[in-house]
């Protein structure tokens, strides 16, 4: 970067707009570069080269985290969620028929879930990703809803 280092950088922009959310992805693995990235509020810190999961993960966490510092909305703002469209579907199909059990198949179904009609199948999918995954809260809220709409 011509005018600054990226952690300036972050440091900057995080003056301006303090819930901006920022990832590093660098090849510095020295600790003090770690430390001053944490410093100026980076969210996550990853070192080349990475891998999509590795991102996916990172990008989770740092949304979540996002999600909790964010004030809850006002019930008059919340809407219905979009229906899902025919490509998620269609990508979900894919991922159970391939079995995968990974961050972007849990994230494919979970958002599924999300739909006030979806379909039971879907979740009985997530269901049993969350048991290969031993995500036992995530199941035991999942449970939770499907004992309720029955």
């Amino acid at each position: 970067m011509p005018e600054m280092d990226g952690l300036t950088a972050i440091q900057t922009l995080r003056q301006e707009h303090p819930n901006l959310i920022c990832i590093v992805i660098s090849a510095e693995k020295d600790p003090p570069t770690l430390q001053r990235a944490i410093a100026v509020g980076a969210q996550g810190y990853l070192i080349k080269p990475v891998t999509a999961e590795q991102l996916l993960s990172v990008m989770e966490r740092a949304s979540k985290a996002a999600r909790a510092l964010r004030p809850p909305a006002h019930p008059s703002a919340l809407r219905a969620p979009a229906p899902p469209s025919p490509n998620l579907e269609a990508l979900a199909a894919q991922y159970a028929q391939a079995r995968r059990a990974d961050d972007k198949a849990i994230q494919v179904f979970e958002t599924l879930a999300q739909q006030p009609d979806c379909k039971q199948r879907w979740l009985m999918t997530l269901a049993m990703l969350y048991v290969v995954r031993k995500q036992w809260k995530s199941l035991k809220a999942l449970a939770a809803r499907l004992e309720k709409a029955t």
